[in-house]
């Protein structure tokens, strides 16, 4: 009976520790490691620019990539920083990108991407308008987040878009 008693115990052990060495190596796994970017532009009805009228209504155009070519991407953030002077409009999310939520807190866009599959790429469309008073540089930033990034450096883009008063041409011709 003794004998029998410690056997259960150590089998017991031996389940346990079989149990933590696979919770661990699978949360080590998880999220899988995939290489995110972001990249950006301003656009006007789909032609890059770098300059917007004073009230025009023109786009922020955010390309996310997976450049993982086995890996998708779960539990993924971008996050847009808008410029305080723009009027904001409406969002488009592709839907490369897989199924999203899309949340503002002021000036602030979060977009909370599922997963993005292996190898893909999508954007994500902020359509605003520009402010009436000119001249101005509107600053826009957009960041990507993930917790198994192994190369970060490519996930924010910065870009600046100039509001110039009508009339002036900025380049002196």
């Amino acid at each position: 009976m003794h004998f029998q008693r410690r056997m259960i115990d150590y089998w017991g052990l031996v389940f346990l520790a079989l149990l933590l060495i696979l919770t661990f190596s699978t949360q080590a796994a998880y999220p899988p490691q995939a290489d995110l970017s972001v990249s950006k532009e301003a656009s006007i009805a789909g032609n890059v620019t770098s300059e917007v009228h004073p009230g025009e209504a023109f786009e922020y155009v955010i390309t996310v990539s997976n450049k993982d070519l086995l890996s998708p991407a779960v539990m993924v953030v971008v996050t847009d920083k808008l410029p305080y002077e723009v009027a904001f409009r409406s969002i488009n999310v592709s839907s490369n990108l897989g199924p999203n939520t899309v949340e503002m807190s002021g000036d602030l866009i979060y977009v909370r991407l599922d997963e993005i599959p292996a190898n893909s790429s999508g954007s994500i469309i902020i359509y605003v308008t520009a402010p009436e008073q000119a001249p101005t540089t509107l600053y826009n930033i957009a960041n990507i987040r993930y917790a198994n990034d192994p190369n970060q450096s490519n996930n924010r883009a910065t870009i600046s878009t100039y509001v110039p008063l009508l009339g002036y041409d900025r380049l002196g011709a």
